[in-house]
Parts: structure tokens; sequence; C-alpha cells
């Protein structure tokens, strides 16, 4: 095992590694360079006994914008030339190996609503960021329609996307939710099976909600047209509705013509409030988070709305086909 040595040394001695595979973007710089600002330089840069730095050549870089004199560094002695070449691939690519805890993510990211760390910083703790989708190619066989697929695909539409495949490829992804239910491109998936293919392009879909929120001086008719444009103009969309936040002095006379709106059109209740009043004040135990595909809504009344209210920033872009209604109490 190598020496490790711990020290406070001049930013002029240290030497960037000349093969150095890892870029460090402007972006990513400030950022650091920010991080480094407000909380302290908490991870000392690693380097060799002749100070060539192998871990950190981007607080080095950070630190020279901020105009440092001397940096904390990690002193490695006793590896070899290959060993140095190793760790410094290895150190970069272990952690890109981890992946975020959706629910403590979103607690802490809850917690730290109106906390101002600075814009370089505030930038990275947009709840936005952490909303991503993934490209992959996956097996056919694996991916499902949508229970309540709306559209139907004439055959003269589907013989057109045949065409189009047998000349171009597949070259439009389809949404998947995350169990491999279509949320898009079911047209596509069935010329793609027709022509025999054995897997298509899909992007996965990650959960994230959007929000409507109904006040105490709103229109009802207003209101309700809202509401069912919001959910039903396309619920394969993100900007399809899935939470309606109403105003707790609007609750008798909003609700039910609300709900019986989305009713007419099929959208189903579901939760435990289904048999009960609209206004009735019971527990929950859906999330506002909760993400369920089809057409469906949640309905809940809830004491605790205010603790809720710190999550609508972070579920407030991607698609949900659910509708969930809480009430300010």
């Amino acid at each position: 095992m190598s020496l490790v040595q711990s020290e406070e040394i001049l930013i002029s001695s240290l030497k960037p590694y000349k093969y150095n595979s890892r870029k460090h973007p402007d972006h990513q710089v400030k950022a650091l360079a920010a991080s480094i600002e407000k909380f302290g330089f908490t991870q000392p840069i690693v380097c060799t006994d002749k100070f060539t730095i192998l871990a950190g050549h981007g607080r080095y870089e950070a630190a020279k914008i901020l105009g440092l004199e001397k940096v904390p560094v990690r002193v490695v002695s006793d590896l070899s030339s290959e060993e140095k070449k190793a760790y410094i691939i290895a150190d970069n690519k272990i952690s890109e190996q981890s992946e975020w805890d959706q629910d403590n993510l979103l607690h802490e990211l809850g917690e730290l609503q109106g906390f101002d760390a600075g814009l370089e910083l505030n930038s990275l703790l947009d709840q936005t960021t952490f909303l991503e989708t993934k490209a992959q190619q996956i097996s056919i066989d694996k991916i499902k329609p949508h229970p309540r697929n709306y559209k139907s695909h004439p055959p003269e539409q589907l013989e057109h996307l045949k065409k189009s495949i047998e000349e171009n490829g597949i070259y439009r992804n389809i949404l998947v939710a995350n169990d491999y239910t279509i949320l898009a491109g079911h047209g596509v998936v069935e010329a793609a099976i027709s022509l025999g293919l054995s897997s298509v392009p899909i992007i996965g879909h990650l959960e994230g909600i959007c929000h409507t929120y109904i006040d105490k001086d709103a229109d009802l008719n207003m209101a309700i047209k809202i509401v069912h444009n919001a959910k039903l103009r396309n619920t394969g969309i993100c900007g399809a509705t899935e939470t309606i936040l109403m105003h707790k002095k609007i609750i008798k006379k909003f609700c039910n013509p609300v709900l019986k709106k989305l009713a007419n059109n099929n959208i189903c209740r579901i939760g435990p409030s289904k048999n009960k009043p609209c206004g009735t004040v019971q527990k929950s135990t859906v999330c506002i988070g909760s993400e369920h595909l089809g057409l469906s809504f949640l309905t809940s009344l809830n004491h605790q709305m205010l603790k809720h209210i710190a999550y609508v920033g972070y579920f407030c872009h991607f698609v949900i086909c659910c509708i969930c209604v809480f009430v300010f109490l």
C-alpha cells in the first residue's frame, strides 16, 4: 500500500498530469470555485511526491480562479507508473457508477427550499436537473402497449411507417414508463413488429409531476375547462397534469364539478378516498409524488399540505397520467 501524507502547498508547485483524460468544462470549474468559496476546500487534491496531480484537476483550476496561493493536498508515494495511470482513470470512472436515491434526494431538496447557496450552486441544486431520460435499444418483447391507449393506427398509416422504417430505419425513439409500458410511439412499435424487428430504440421515462393550482378567487367554469384540458389534451406528454392543488375556501363549490367533468370523460377515481365525499378529511398513504400511469386520478385531503408544497418544484416538468387532488387546510 502506498504512503499518503496530507499537507498544504503552494498552488504554483502543482503540475497537471499531461495525459489527463477527464475534461472539466468552464461551467463545472466555476461551480467548483463557488463550492470551495461557500463550503471551503473540503476535498484535497491528490498528487505524487513530485506534485503531479492524480485527482483534482478541476479543483486545481477552480483554486486558480479564486486566486488561492495554497491548497490542501494528499501526497501519494511509491506508486508505479502503471499504477498512477490506472488510479487516474479508475478514480474518475468509479464516480460514474453511483446513482441517486430518488426518495432521499426528494427529501433533501425539499428541505433546501428557500436556501440560497449563490448563483452557481443554486443551478446545481435545481430540481429539474435531476430529471433525466435514458435512451437505449431494447428487445421488442419487453415493451407493453398502454392499457388505455386511445389512438388507433389505420392500415395506411402503418404501411407508411413500415416503408419509412425500411428505407430510413427507426429514427424516432419510443417513450416508455419504468415498466416498459408505451407512453408514446404505439404506431412505430406496431410497424416494427409487423416487419419482424427484434429490438427498437426507447427513451425511458423517469418520475416527475405537473401541478395545477386553483386559487380561492378562481372562476369555476374556467377552472373546469383548464383542468380538463391540462389532463386530457394528451395524456402521453410532459404537459399532462396529475396533481390539482385547491384552496380550502373553494373546496365545497369547486371539487365535485371539477371531478365530475373528469369522470364524464372516463377518468376514473382511485385511492383511499374514492368512496368518500370530496371534502372528507382523512389520512392518505399516497404521496403527492407518486406516479400512476393511466386515465385515473387520486383525491386526498391532507393537514400536512404545507410540507408537500416544498415538493412542487421538484415534480413540475414530466408527464404522469393521474390526478391527485390536495386541499389547503
